[in-house]
């Protein structure tokens, strides 16, 4: 397994220009607002639709490039809750509206990802200890 070094940027928040259906491979965000998050690639954005203040919908994509406000996407790239009141992780694709917030977070597959290169270098005694 390569390590790969995933871009991250603190606060990186925006919302969508436009909705996306769920078999969309592009995105883009609020015009101007593509700046905020990083240049090099690749990282994962969370999306999420919100409704009446709780969370209805939540996915997180991977992001391959980035032109202006204009991101290319791999869809269910992560697990998450799907909702604010989902138990289980899922990584289904779902389709979100124009409004909804795009943002840049550090997701479980980052710290997967930096355990698995420190068992690698043997810089981790007990890799299976809990």
């Amino acid at each position: 397994m390569t390590f790969q070094n995933y871009k991250l940027a603190n606060n990186a928040k925006s919302t969508l220009a436009s909705g996306i259906l769920a078999g969309a491979t592009s995105m883009t965000c609020a015009s101007g607002e593509g700046a905020r998050f990083p240049s090099t690639y690749p990282y994962f954005l969370t999306l999420e639709k919100t409704v009446a203040g709780v969370i209805t919908k939540r996915e997180i994509v991977k992001v391959t490039n980035r032109s202006t406000d204009t991101f290319t996407i791999v869809r269910s790239a992560g697990y998450c809750p799907a909702s604010a009141t989902a138990t289980a992780q899922t990584n289904t694709a779902y389709a979100f509206d124009a409004g909804d917030v795009i943002s840049l977070r550090l997701i479980a597959e980052n710290i997967d990802d930096i355990n698995a290169e420190l068992v690698r270098l043997g810089l981790v005694l007990y890799p299976d200890a809990s």
